[in-house]
């Protein structure tokens, strides 16, 4: 009888913990990162040091309001969203969703880590590829040794992800809760006698 309703209840929680999942929006992110790439012959120091000014300095750019504006005027999807939403609500979404960090990658080599957050997984993928984009060139103009040459590159190809709640992980975890709930039961609906007999 105990298994009958431990099962049920783990079941139970598994249906609650899908539906949930499918009635909660889902969310993405996308990910892409950039190496700074190292000159022959520049010590460690320096790499790190210089690397560590670029990216302040792009990061910061990249953020301003201006750097945005100028954003949504190059992407048509974001020059879409003005035809609703007023361009500060767009730069304030952009701003709340995008993440830029500095990154150590092997080798000693060293990175930006750029991630985009949003509801729609081709959106984050596009708005982190142009993002990765703008900073390589935002990095590029704040080296110290600017002699028009690239000072980074792609580590790899951007993706995407989900983020927060999936269905399979609410799933589980409601599935989970349910085998607790019913083995809890279980257990209290044991008499004392029950308990001391086994």
């Amino acid at each position: 009888m105990g298994l009958r309703i431990t099962a049920m209840l783990a079941i139970a929680g598994a249906i609650t913990g899908f539906f949930l999942a499918l009635a909660i929006p889902p969310r993405y992110e996308a990910s892409a990162t950039l190496r700074f790439l190292r000159l022959p012959g520049i010590p460690q120091s320096m790499y790190d040091q210089e690397s560590r000014l670029m990216l302040d300095a792009a990061a910061v750019r990249a953020l301003t309001r201006e750097s945005l504006t100028v954003f949504i005027g190059r992407n048509s999807r974001l020059r879409e969203r003005l035809s609703s939403d007023p361009v500060d609500e767009v730069i304030d979404k952009l701003r709340q969703g995008t993440r830029i960090e500095f990154a150590s990658l092997p080798g000693g080599v060293k990175g930006i880590s750029i991630r985009y957050e949003d509801d729609d997984a081709d959106d984050a993928l596009d708005t982190a590829r142009e993002l990765a984009v703008q900073i390589a060139s935002l990095a590029k103009s704040a080296s110290l040794n600017n002699d028009g040459k690239e000072v980074t590159e792609l580590a790899g190809l951007p993706f995407v992800a989900p983020a927060g709640v999936t269905v399979p992980l609410a799933t589980s975890l409601g599935f989970l809760a349910g085998l607790i709930a019913g083995l809890l039961a279980c257990l209290v609906s044991r008499t004392p006698s029950q308990i001391l007999e086994r």
